[in-house]
């Protein structure tokens, strides 16, 4: 391989710390829950914490698309040889 493909241009860690700062300013921050003090209160709060955490992942996406039916088409077997 030529020399000049193998050199790296940005140090990992330089790469690592721009990809920190550019999520840090564009991701919107998440309280993480504390130790749940017992199951009955883990029970009580998962629901609004899943709820929380989809609504931050899925934000900006079409609400369209979020609640599509999936389209499912059976097709044929893709044959593999292995049984």
């Amino acid at each position: 391989m030529p020399h000049h493909v193998q050199k790296n241009l940005v140090t990992s860690n330089k790469a690592r710390r721009q990809l920190l700062a550019y999520l840090a300013a564009h991701l919107p921050r998440f309280k993480a829950p504390t130790t749940p003090s017992s199951i009955n209160t883990w029970l009580k709060n998962a629901p609004a914490l899943r709820t929380e955490i989809l609504d931050l992942f899925f934000r900006g996406h079409p609400k369209s698309i979020l609640n599509k039916k999936p389209a499912i088409r059976w097709a044929d077997r893709i044959p593999t040889g292995k049984g």
